[in-house]
């Protein structure tokens, strides 16, 4: 992987994540921070946590490739 492909993957990741919190904010909104918002706002971090988490190994292969 070059520099160029790890920026590109940190830059999906960054618009993501940013997409991620903007449907976690408009659900919240919409349903209220009652139990159905609160479970959005979990679902939103659990998916951005995953994310991380794929984006962390793909860079460490990177590492070890090099």
């Amino acid at each position: 992987m070059t520099d160029k492909q790890a920026i590109g993957i940190l830059l999906a990741t960054e618009i993501y994540i940013s997409s991620q919190i903007h449907n976690s904010i408009t659900e919240v909104l919409r349903l209220g921070y009652g139990e159905r918002g609160k479970m959005a706002v979990m679902e939103s971090i659990e998916a951005s946590k995953s994310r991380l988490d794929e984006v962390r190994g793909r860079l460490n292969q990177k590492d070890l490739m090099e």
